[in-house]
């Protein structure tokens, strides 16, 4: 099947057609229709870097990254530190009971991840 016949596949598909419409216009199978448009959704944008948009290349198995640089990164957080709040916390030490006081970084908007 050439690109030609797989776009159409897909334009047809976005234009609302069932897959057994399509495979009747174009004269082929459902399963191949299907096939198609199966493989058409597995591709995903690739990760950008949040300041510059630069594309970003993750290592399976290892921490996400959001930023291209060390630059960028720096920029970023420079430009949204007001997003994010200082809360000092206490806690009372369980061995000793003495109270501890510490600082903890929490992202406005109820995400704290």
């Amino acid at each position: 099947m050439d690109k030609a016949q797989k776009d159409k596949i897909i334009k047809l598909r976005d234009e609302g057609l069932s897959y057994n419409e399509i495979s009747k216009r174009l004269g082929l199978s459902k399963n191949s229709v299907a096939s198609v448009l199966r493989r058409d959704l597995e591709v995903e944008e690739p990760d950008r870097c949040e300041c510059c948009g630069k594309e970003l290349k993750q290592t399976p198995g290892h921490r996400q990254k959001r930023f291209c640089s060390e630059r960028c990164r720096k920029k970023w957080w420079k430009a949204n530190k007001p997003y994010i709040e200082i809360i000092t916390k206490t806690m009372v030490c369980p061995c000793c009971g003495k109270v501890i006081s510490y600082e903890e970084k929490v992202r406005r908007g109820g995400n704290n991840g």
